[in-house]
């Protein structure tokens, strides 16, 4: 939203709606004086060609949770469902720590 605000103040446009009239506008990223002094380069650390692996590859839990979301619904928003979602997600962040399950969707957290 803060990006859209900047564009519409350049533009010359009125806000859309109350969020990016609420918006901050990113004005620290621009200046009217360019800054043309060398830049470190930060080198990656995550091959940009890398792919996932095949699931011949992974482990038993790596297939199990690849199986899981190659069967969620994606074929609308909000499709998969949420819980099978989330596992799937912390799995392929965490590899291998415990799944939170007072965190989990639909479980009363108070």
């Amino acid at each position: 939203v803060d990006m859209l605000k900047s564009i519409e103040m350049m533009l010359g446009l009125e806000p859309m709606n109350r969020f990016d009239w609420l918006a901050r506008p990113i004005t620290a990223s621009f200046t009217n004086k360019p800054d043309f002094s060398p830049y470190i380069h930060c080198a990656n650390n995550q091959p940009l060609d890398e792919r996932n692996p095949k699931p011949a590859d992974m482990t038993a839990e790596g297939k199990h949770w690849y199986a899981v979301s190659k069967s969620l619904d994606w074929s609308h928003l909000d499709g998969p469902d949420p819980d099978k979602l989330s596992h799937v997600a912390w799995f392929s962040l965490t590899k291998g720590r415990p799944y939170p399950e007072q965190y989990a969707p639909g479980k009363d957290t108070d």
